[in-house]
């Protein structure tokens, strides 16, 4: 599985945005925000599965009544969680591109959203909150102190982008109920939860 993983990252650092694989901490973190002990009944949207780490927490979670699907647009990474995941739904497509048959109560994103273009950040932000049910919730991760490293070391082009990224999640941090540190993941992780918003189609400024 690692070794999909860094040739995809190698092969397409955008759309991968990381070397490895979300460690087990990590992934722990992200499936417990989004199925705690004793929850009732989720309908589940994994976006950016990758290989499969939080797949396989989330699994490992799963309760009666609860559901889950992922998205997926690396064909690669669609092969190696058909293998090892053959009874999950997986939609091999942008998430953009995707309708849930259900409201969705819950999703995870693994996706790496500091390397898209910032127009492309908002509509899939739009997008999350427009098939999450009334009070459902969005699950992310970024890693501490990351992006302004970047930043520090981009091009103009680029310090532009993510200074449009950074406002944009700015303007989402009250919709934030939950903060959770991962600081053995290497590298250190921010996993946060957040809640849609009553209006979805809330512009984002």
């Amino acid at each position: 599985m690692i070794f999909h993983f860094i040739r995809q990252s190698l092969r397409n650092p955008n759309a991968v945005g990381a070397v490895l694989p979300s460690g087990g901490g990590l992934a722990r973190a992200m499936a417990n925000a989004a199925l705690p002990k004793g929850h009732p009944p989720q309908n589940v949207l994994e976006v950016g599965p990758g290989t499969g780490p939080v797949t396989q927490e989330l699994h490992s979670r799963l309760q009666p009544g609860d559901h889950v699907e992922a998205v997926e647009l690396n064909g690669e990474f669609c092969n190696v969680l058909r293998a090892r995941y053959p009874d999950l739904l997986l939609h091999e497509k942008s998430i953009l591109d995707y309708e849930p048959p259900r409201p969705v109560d819950c999703i995870v994103s693994g996706l790496p959203l500091a390397n898209f273009p910032a127009e492309l950040v908002e509509a899939i932000y739009k997008h999350f909150f427009q098939i999450l049910r009334p009070g459902g919730h969005l699950v992310m991760f970024q890693y501490i102190g990351l992006r302004h490293a970047v930043r520090a070391m981009a091009g103009r082009e680029s310090r532009i982008r993510m200074d449009r990224i950074l406002k944009l999640e700015q303007s989402l941090d009250p919709l934030i109920i939950q903060r959770i540190r991962v600081p053995w993941n290497v590298p250190p992780a921010m996993v946060t939860v957040r809640r849609r918003p009553d209006d979805p189609a809330l512009p984002m400024r």
